[in-house]
């Protein structure tokens, strides 16, 4: 199997960054082996409701990058990040 790792990262307005790492395989007869993402986008830690709708707009995201990433896309371009900084930072200003 072959392994590929991508690692996005972000500032966010205030300064935190934000860490995203993605693993996918692939089989030597092309077909997607396992995948898996890491990330410090979703707040586990609390659970209110403000809290809950952000980490279900994470989760989103997430599987969406995930996803592009499978399918070849390059999710560590410099565009591809800002796209998913804006996303993050659009779900924080509707969330909080």
């Amino acid at each position: 199997m072959n392994k590929k790792v991508f690692r996005l990262s972000f500032q966010t307005r205030t300064g935190r960054e934000m860490v995203m790492e993605i693993e996918t395989s692939v089989r030597k007869d092309g077909t997607t082996g396992g995948k898996m993402i890491k990330s410090l986008l979703c707040d586990r830690f609390l659970e209110t409701n403000c809290v809950q709708r952000f980490n279900s707009i994470m989760d989103i995201v997430e599987s969406t990058v995930l996803v592009h990433a499978c399918q070849g896309v390059d999710v560590t371009s410099k565009g591809y990040v800002e796209g998913v900084r804006c996303a993050y930072e659009a779900a924080c200003a509707r969330c909080f």
